[in-house]
């Protein structure tokens, strides 16, 4: 096997510096700023399992809104991203494992993870806009036109990766200086419907998982709120 091309050690300690040195504010949502939204709407990935395009997209599409102040409506297409994430765009750039059409519409449920998708993004196939590959619609050619390019991306620190917890202070500085921020969780069936769990209060619309099980689902961090009480998730399975 080959050693992998990315250099990760920075993320063995804390990723922004200044970070450890920045006073945040106990409450921030991204969501309304002064009156403006920096991030786009709740998208459904239903029926498939591509939630991870549509974590990462949601924080590329907030970074966007981020860099214009606010302005536009971008729309990235999750299905473009799954789509060349596992059937190769071409002999130079192929798909993960070796999937072909003849395996469609079956590999979308195949998943993936922020790794996958900055990979596919770094070389530039996307993202394109929703409008061009709409969802669950027709497959993607390979040529379609780029509305935005990755040239640098930030990992964060995930002990699913084998390194320390991510900081609670690189996960602020990260939203408010670049937007949404794509991360892992662990989703039980509760969220699906069975709303008697104990992770899952639907009155306050609060999860919470401290258990085995590693991150199954990619949701966007969008803010934060300090004096969220602990009296809002259910009493079975409270925070401290």
């Amino acid at each position: 096997k080959s050693p992998s091309p990315l250099n990760l050690s920075h993320i063995q300690s804390s990723v922004f510096p200044d970070a450890e040195r920045t006073a945040f504010p106990t409450a921030y949502d991204l969501r309304n700023l002064g009156g403006v939204s920096y991030v786009t709407p709740v998208r459904n990935q239903n029926p498939y399992g591509t939630c991870w395009a549509f974590g990462a997209l949601g924080s590329l599409e907030s970074n966007t809104l981020v860099a214009s102040g606010g302005s536009g409506a971008p729309d990235y297409s999750e299905w473009h991203m799954a789509y060349f994430g596992y059937i190769d765009q071409s002999s130079s750039l192929p798909g993960f494992e070796n999937y072909t059409t003849a395996d469609l519409p079956g590999i979308f449920d195949e998943g993936g993870q922020d790794w996958k998708a900055i990979a596919i993004l770094a070389r530039w196939t996307g993202a394109v806009a929703e409008s061009t590959v709409p969802y669950n619609g027709s497959y993607p050619t390979g040529s379609e036109a780029n509305q935005r390019i990755l040239t640098h991306a930030y990992y964060l620190p995930s002990p699913v990766q084998g390194y320390s917890p991510i900081s609670t202070q690189d996960l602020k500085y990260a939203i408010m200086n670049y937007g949404a921020v794509s991360i892992g969780m662990y989703a039980s069936d509760n969220m699906a419907g069975n709303i008697s769990g104990p992770e899952w209060n639907p009155t306050a619309a609060a999860y919470y998982y401290t258990g085995p099980e590693s991150s199954n689902h990619a949701v966007t961090a969008v803010g934060w709120d300090d004096n969220y009480s602990a009296s809002n998730f259910n009493a079975l399975q409270q925070p401290p």
